[in-house]
Formats: structure tokens, C-alpha cells, sequence
């Protein structure tokens, strides 16, 4: 029977799983800089049934 090292694989996995977490979070973050500047941020808008024209979005 072959020996895994488990805890050190789930250490690993830990690691890597927050280091991709991270990257993630700085594009994200990065991404969203870069788009308000540029003025074309995601802008939620709450129309709560009301039809909203092209000229408002």
C-alpha cells in the first residue's frame, strides 16, 4: 500500500486555493479601477418593474 502524504497535500491545497482567492480579488480590484476611470463601471440600477429606456441605462 502506498503511502500519501495527506496533511501535506491539504496544507498545499490550502495554500494554493487562498493564493488563487487572492489573485482573483487583486484583478477583480483592479479591473474595477480601471473601469470607473474610464467611466463605464457596472451601475446596478433598481427599476422594481418599471421599463426602463435605453436612454436611462
Amino acid at each position: 500500500m502506498l503511502w500519501f502524504p495527506v496533511k501535506k497535500i491539504r496544507k498545499q491545497f490550502k495554500l494554493l486555493l487562498l493564493l488563487v482567492l487572492l489573485t482573483f480579488a487583486v484583478w477583480f480590484t483592479y479591473l474595477h479601477i480601471s473601469l470607473v476611470r474610464q467611466g463605464k463601471a457596472l451601475r446596478l440600477h433598481f427599476a422594481y418593474g418599471r421599463v426602463l429606456n435605453q436612454s436611462e441605462v
